[in-house]
């Protein structure tokens, strides 16, 4: 299947996927969804900043203008371009892969996913032709700081909080840029555990849906007699819950 997957793209960084075809990716989705305008952010992968760098890169040799939210969690692209009323937007992760893995997932407007069946068949195809020539005119990079907003549109989900003990794994994933300040001045108590963004994840592997990935969650949560656990994965587009007693909270009841 390569690169091109059923909902993202994704390969190991640089052996099947580097800067070079990064450029030609988002040269390609730009051209695809005929865009004027892109939200583009990233995860806390080493690889990721070139990355988004030449994703951007290929956006705007189009005449397509790049929205930068660097460091963000994928619920923040999708925010953005659905605040902003953009055409799409990408997000430079490989969510819940180990740390040597990069890769994108799209959006179009109003941020409905780009899949298999709805686009990235095409965006393979055409990647693997010869690059048409630039646009006479590049688009332009504009760097966006949207935590506020993003913060209260994720609060505006909170009608009744509750005082609650959580305990919070960030896997040292994006989320940990974000998670304190969409719960500053929450009234209850957060447990924080790998809140710092480190592309290697030192901890374990940013994927809550392995066991051996949320052992200190487990642990603590009982240890502080918490009253809810929660894990992230590398993007925060992924998260698994865990009740009093350290028990995984099946997602079909969330």
């Amino acid at each position: 299947m390569g690169i091109f997957k059923a909902y993202d793209i994704r390969g190991v960084y640089p052996q099947e996927l580097d800067e070079a075809k990064a450029e030609r990716i988002g040269a390609e989705f730009a051209r695809f969804l005929q865009a004027r305008r892109l939200a583009v952010g990233r995860d806390a992968r080493h690889s990721a900043p070139a990355m988004s760098a030449a994703l951007m890169r290929g956006i705007v040799s189009t005449g397509c203008a790049a929205a930068d939210l660097g460091l963000c969690d994928t619920p923040a692209i999708y925010f953005a371009v659905g605040q902003l009323g953009l055409d799409g937007g990408v997000m430079t992760t490989a969510s819940h892969n180990p740390p040597q893995y990069i890769g994108f997932k799209l959006c179009r407007a109003q941020a409905v996913p780009v899949s298999e069946s709805t686009g990235i068949r095409e965006l393979e195809q055409a990647v693997a032709r010869p690059a048409p020539p630039p646009a006479g005119v590049p688009g332009t990079i504009e760097t966006l700081e949207l935590l506020d907003p993003y913060r209260d549109h994720v609060r505006g989900f909170l009608q009744r909080p509750r005082a609650l003990h959580l305990v919070v794994d960030a896997t040292n994933g994006a989320v940990g840029r974000i998670f304190d300040a969409v719960f500053d001045g929450y009234h209850g108590k957060i447990t924080r555990l790998f809140c710092e963004p480190d592309g290697s994840f030192p901890n374990h592997e940013p994927n809550p849906l392995k066991d051996e990935n949320v052992h200190a969650l487990v642990e603590t949560l009982v240890r502080v007699k918490g009253d809810l656990g929660v894990a992230f994965d590398g993007a925060a587009d992924r998260c698994m819950f865990f009740d009093e007693a350290g028990r995984r909270i099946p997602s079909d009841l969330m």
